[in-house]
Order: structure tokens, then C-alpha cells, then sequence
């Protein structure tokens, strides 16, 4: 400071040799130089400084943060010059950068008798139908599924293993297994009971050898008399 104004030195003008001079009242100030970015996302925010000797890199900061490259995108912004482009995790930082780190996740919504909501995968894991059906510990047998795709807004059923997308809709419809009887109506079955007519007698309790059996098809419309 000198006649009550500031002159500023930088380090680099020291090293370039440029001759500076003092005069005889004038107050030197030495700040204490910081390295230091701005940080936004994965629930994180604020100022970061770096000690003097530690690398003033991307990868030194996710390891500061606790952030696993793999797991993160990441976009640098420079003060003056705006979004950089074309970075790795060794992009040598900038005092004042400011970083944005977004979470690389998979996952879909699910609507199933056995909860759903938001269903998560992790990066190493098969982002696949099969895949989620393991996650859900059901049997594909006992479900019609149905996937709703936000991007094209279409809803298919699906009956193979097919890959997912980000934020699809995925419902299992559980299977009903069941007949109607005339005087009794609907008579459901259970997962592991037999669908077969010898079941049915036996949860109705009927004496077959006493009663005319008939049974009608919906689908070709025919009736049928078991003997």
C-alpha cells in the first residue's frame, strides 16, 4: 500500500524478475494464496480449497469428496471461458472452477403386489427384465409384465428377457389362475395347485362317479361332457 493505494504483485511477477521497488512508508501484504473450486450435486455444495501441495486436479477432488469416477459425470465450468470440453479425471483445475458432479444411476419404476417404486441398479449390475425380476425375488410364471417406455409412450407386454432404459415403468401383473361353476361361480387356484379338473373336484368336494361334468371353452365356445 503505498499513499493509501493498492499496487498488486503477483508470485509470477516476482519470478519474471520485474523490479519492484519499495518507498520508504509503504505497507507490504502478503495474502496467503488459496486453491480452491466451487462444487454443486450429489448432495454436496461449496467451496473446496486443496492444500499447497496436493495436485489441483479432477481426480484429487473426487477423492476429497469421496466420489468414485466410475459412478459420476462431471462438467467444469471456468470463470471466464465458460464449460470446458474434452476432460478427464486428470484435467488440472483452475482457482475458482466451479465442478458439477451428476450420480450415473439406472433404474426403473415398478408396480407389483410385492412394492415397487423407484428400483435402483448398480453400475456393474445387467440393466436388463431378467436383472429386476432377481431384484424383486418373483417368478416371471406367476406375472404378465407389462413396460411402459417414456421415450416412445408405448406400454408392451413382454414375454423374454429384454434390456431396460433409464426411468421405464415396469408392471407385473400377478396371473389368476381360476373356472367358474355353475351354482358355486369363481373358483380361484392356488400358485402350486394343479389347474386341472381332478383339483377342481376335489376343492368343490363332488363325487365324480354321482355327477355329469360338463365344460365349457370360452375360446371355441364348444361344450364338452367329461366321463
Amino acid at each position: 500500500m503505498r499513499n493509501d493505494k493498492i499496487l498488486k504483485y503477483s508470485f509470477e511477477d516476482l519470478k519474471e524478475n520485474k523490479n519492484i521497488l519499495l518507498n520508504k512508508g509503504d505497507t507490504v501484504i502478503f495474502n496467503k494464496l488459496e486453491k480452491y473450486v466451487y462444487i454443486f450435486g450429489l448432495n454436496k455444495g461449496g467451496k473446496i480449497l486443496f492444500e499447497k501441495d496436493e495436485p489441483f486436479t479432477l481426480k484429487t477432488l473426487m477423492a476429497k469428496l469421496g466420489v468414485e469416477p466410475d459412478y459420476v459425470t462431471y462438467t467444469v465450468y471456468d470463470k471466464d471461458k465458460g464449460e470446458i470440453s474434452n476432460l478427464d479425471e486428470n484435467y488440472v483445475l483452475n482457482v475458482g472452477d466451479i465442478v458439477e458432479f451428476e450420480s450415473i444411476e439406472n433404474y426403473v419404476y415398478v408396480s407389483s403386489n410385492k412394492g415397487g417404486g423407484k428400483i435402483l441398479f448398480d453400475i456393474k449390475e445387467t440393466f436388463d427384465l431378467n436383472t429386476l425380476i432377481g431384484k424383486m425375488g418373483m417368478d416371471e410364471d406367476d406375472y404378465t409384465i407389462e413396460v411402459f417406455n417414456q421415450e416412445t409412450g408405448e406400454t408392451i407386454k413382454v414375454n423374454n428377457n429384454i434390456d431396460l432404459k433409464k426411468g421405464m415403468i415396469v408392471k407385473f401383473i400377478p396371473v389368476e389362475k381360476y373356472v367358474y361353476v355353475a351354482n358355486k361361480g369363481k373358483i380361484s387356484f392356488g400358485k402350486t395347485e394343479a389347474f386341472d379338473l381332478d383339483t377342481l373336484i376335489g376343492k368343490l368336494g363332488i363325487d365324480k362317479e354321482l355327477s355329469e361334468i360338463k365344460v365349457f371353452d370360452p375360446e371355441t365356445k364348444e361344450t364338452t361332457v367329461v366321463t
